[in-house]
């Protein structure tokens, strides 16, 4: 006996839940916004060598710091990830005594122009400096250099 009630139970619970289910989807969708427009495509990353292009730089002393700033433009047809650069202070003999990383997060899109500031503690025996482009998926040709973009 108490199978039968115990079954008769099972089956009442489980007829509830599937009109509740069906009740549900029986009701008219609500007006709403309409759907927003659809994410324009990704570009993929640029793999091998990309084109940038630099204005001079700007060097200046601020306290105890060497300070570079110039502007980079991508010149390739599509993003490059991970880009960076390197900045190298030699003194008179060439040997390297210093120098500052600058890396871009985001990819740097085609014809973006972003601006670069590199700082270096000065101790006086600075001669020169050189600077090594690169990014994730290859290598950056020698950049062209502009006055002003």
């Amino acid at each position: 006996m108490k199978v039968l009630t115990k079954t008769l139970l099972a089956f009442a619970c489980a007829a509830l839940m599937a009109v509740g289910v069906s009740a549900d989807q029986a009701k008219p969708a609500a007006q709403s916004a309409p759907a927003p427009a659809a994410p324009s495509r990704l570009t993929p990353a640029l793999h091998g060598e990309a084109q940038i292009i630099m204005t001079e730089p700007a060097l200046k002393r601020e306290g105890k710091n060497l300070v570079t700033t110039f502007k980079v433009k991508n010149a390739s047809k599509q993003p490059i990830a991970g880009f960076k650069i390197e900045e190298f202070w030699y003194d008179k003999k060439g040997a390297v005594i210093g120098g500052d990383t600058f890396r871009y997060l985001k990819p740097l899109q085609p014809d973006e122009i972003i601006d670069v500031k590199l700082e270096d503690v000065a101790t006086g025996n600075e001669a020169n400096n050189n600077y090594k482009f690169s990014h994730a998926n290859g290598t950056v040709g020698k950049p062209t250099r502009v006055k002003k973009f």
